[in-house]
């Protein structure tokens, strides 16, 4: 993960924002044609502290103080996840698709790479720790989780351009799937000890692992539908507030090329490979020989179906049109993750005049548990550009829990 760059990308004026719950303006104003890009880069846990994560994605040295820094957040089950992409969109409000005067169309693409880990501590202190200090103790591993996705998409859909039906920039789309890369592990049950001398590691284990190790860069093909529904309500004022529905990357891949999966549902007692005896029967120059096989872990090739990592948000929208200077905005979020819990969110949107917008929000939930979040945003005539993140503390702490930046521009014409 060296090299990582967080690179959240996001707008707040005129359009749909997409996959956070920063408020989305509801622009009513009519344009005839619509360019979007945008992307981002994400990480957040409930445990894990900055000054560690930036060391792994970044590289450097990892002492003693940071491990047992982060080592104190841990409880009993722990979550970690990031989430970075890049998309483009074109809309066109100007031509009347399939002939429909309230019917325009878009055109998206874009790249998405996401992993999640749901695991207990002691899978903490064996990766920072190793198995030195544990000797005459069980470990357990049960409930570990984790899953890593590369995909990219292109697609093609229809536009909602009428404003009398009240849904006005309503899409769908049907988009096509390229799967890169993809791994996952499954630990239903699983317990370690390691013998006092430390020549002997016992493991009981129901487990499941999957991973994609081929080198070609179109390794599956599959579908996904990305949904945004606009839904206006009149509320006793006679005040028209917008509701949003969204949809992101519900879909599938099937892979092309051979998954290795990786099984174990017994326990198992290592003691290392006596390399002599081995070499002396022929058994690791033996075409047949497999480590695997003899710590009892089976290995298979399969093809596989996987599950994109799509998510679901309902929120209320800012009404750019609206002549108030504050105003709220809230929702819900869910990734379709075993390791990501239902998020909440709230903020207030600030109307500072001259195309500037200033707000705040907070959050509970996903990845992570308490987050802070800030955002500007500035329009100038067709022209819009925000910057944001979701983790304010993650800026300036080092015992935050994530970091999180945003960008995004449109361009209407």
């Amino acid at each position: 993960m060296k090299g990582f760059v967080i690179s959240y990308l996001f707008i707040l004026c005129n359009v749909c924002f997409s996959q956070h719950f920063m408020p989305i303006q509801h622009d009513t104003i009519h344009h005839d044609h619509e360019l979007i890009f945008s992307g981002l880069g994400n990480y957040s846990g409930t445990s894990i502290r900055v000054d560690l994560a930036r060391k792994l994605f970044y590289g450097g040295n990892i002492d003693q103080d940071l491990k047992d820094a982060s080592l104190l957040n841990h409880k009993g089950i722990n979550r970690f996840g990031l989430n970075m992409n890049s998309e483009f969109e074109y809309r066109n409000f100007a031509v009347d698709f399939l002939k429909k005067e309230n019917l325009g169309f878009l055109i998206k693409g874009g790249a998405y790479s996401y992993f999640d880990v749901l695991y207990p501590k002691g899978v903490y202190d064996l990766a920072f720790y190793g198995n030195s200090q544990f000797g005459g103790e069980s470990i357990s591993l049960s409930g570990t989780r984790a899953n890593a996705y590369f995909f990219q998409k292109i697609g093609f859909g229809i536009i909602n351009k009428s404003k009398t039906a009240g849904a006005y920039q309503s899409s769908i789309s049907l988009n096509l799937v390229n799967l890169s890369n993809y791994a996952s592990l499954s630990v239903s049950s699983g317990e370690m000890y390691q013998s006092s001398n430390f020549d002997t590691v016992s493991i009981g284990a129901n487990a499941k692992s999957y991973l994609l190790n081929s080198p070609s860069f179109f390794n599956g093909l599959g579908a996904c539908v990305d949904a945004d529904f606009r839904i206006p309500v009149l509320t006793p004022k006679d005040d028209t507030i917008y509701f949003q529905f969204q949809i992101n990357n519900l879909g599938f891949a099937v892979t092309n090329n051979q998954v290795s999966k990786y099984e174990t549902d017994k326990s198992l007692v290592y003691s290392g490979i006596d390399v002599s005896n081995a070499i002396n029967n022929g058994g690791i120059t033996n075409n047949g020989f497999s480590i695997l096989d003899s710590i009892g872990v089976e290995e298979s090739q399969v093809q596989k179906m996987v599950l994109l990592p799509g998510f679901l948000q309902i929120s209320k929208l800012i009404d750019e049109s609206s002549s108030k200077t504050i105003e709220e905005f809230y929702g819900v979020r869910m990734f379709f993750s075993a390791a990501y819990n239902p998020l909440a969110f709230a903020g207030l949107n600030f109307k500072l005049g001259k195309g500037f917008n200033l707000g705040g929000s907070i959050s509970y939930g996903g990845l992570s548990t308490f987050r802070g979040g800030m955002y500007t945003s500035y329009t100038r005539k067709n022209l819009s550009i925000g910057m944001s993140t979701e983790n304010l503390s993650g800026i300036f702490f080092n015992n935050a829990k994530g970091e999180s930046i945003i960008f995004r521009l449109r361009c209407a014409f």
